[in-house]
């Protein structure tokens, strides 16, 4: 019985060999996903505050966020004298006294309506109102700023959403700078801003669909934080809103602010 059951017993642990070994090469041959988010946040500095709370919430119910290695931050182009392109700078920023590193630095996007300019980055409080908080939330990342001017196609959108996702192969995130309604009685500011929320919540965002700057003052920033939410399989995360008025109903002049993102499951 023993002369017949070794071989046996041999070819068994030869095919539990070989099934090991296929089980350990197909797991080594899988991609690990790194840690990717995307985000709005006002610009408005009459809310800063408010978006302190909102970071410290954001890194405590996604504690990877804390890895990030990359952030891309783009916004709406307030003061450029061409609203049909991109702005962006590859050179490094001292702000405060604080150096920033540009991710971008001798990095050219590689895509046509992209203009270098950095005069206009360094002057946009899109951009500068953003930096010294990301930079002391996120310190061991770098930060690529862009300026979506207000003309733009959101078929041109397409090669800037390529550039984003092939950059963020490390952890990364995507920060949507963008205020909301503007100008308006609260009433209206709210009906805009239930607008705004319901095509956020079922990524209907379209060319068009958003009016600048009755529902925001970039809607492209917002298609674009929600395609990549749509390629990475998220969904959309209200943190919260508030407004410049502080919800007084005889209000005129309004600004919105809304405060989320396209995110995963929170592990926290």
């Amino acid at each position: 019985m023993h002369k017949i059951l070794l071989p046996v017993l041999g070819s068994v642990v030869v095919v539990a060999a070989l099934i090991s070994w296929q089980f350990i090469l197909q797991t080594e041959t899988v991609p690990i996903t790194p840690p990717r988010f995307t985000v709005v946040v006002p610009h408005h500095d009459l809310v800063k505050i408010n978006r302190q709370e909102f970071w410290q919430d954001f890194l405590l119910k996604y504690p990877l966020a804390k890895t990030v290695q990359k952030i891309i931050l783009v916004g709406p182009d307030h003061f450029g004298t061409r609203q049909d392109i991109i702005s962006y700078t590859d050179e490094n920023f001292t702000l405060y006294d604080h150096e920033l590193i540009n991710g971008l630095s001798n990095h050219r996007p590689p895509f046509a309506n992209v203009v270098k300019n950095t005069t206009l980055i360094k002057s946009d409080h899109a951009i500068t109102a953003l930096l010294t908080e990301l930079s002391a939330h996120f310190p061991a990342a770098t930060l690529s700023p862009f300026l979506i001017g207000e003309k733009i196609k959101f078929d041109s959108l397409n090669k800037l959403l390529d550039f984003i996702l092939s950059e963020c192969d490390t952890a990364c995130l995507v920060v949507a700078s963008v205020d909301f309604s503007h100008n308006l009685s609260l009433s209206q500011a709210n009906a805009k801003d239930a607008e705004t929320l319901t095509q956020l919540s079922a990524m209907s965002i379209t060319d068009g669909s958003l009016t600048v700057p009755d529902h925001a003052d970039c809607p492209a920033c917002l298609y674009t934080i929600q395609e990549l939410g749509r390629s990475w399989d998220y969904t959309w995360y209200l943190w919260g809103e508030t407004n410049s008025t502080g919800n007084d109903i005889n209000a005129i002049n309004t600004v919105s602010h809304i405060y989320g993102g396209y995110l995963p499951e929170a592990t926290n």
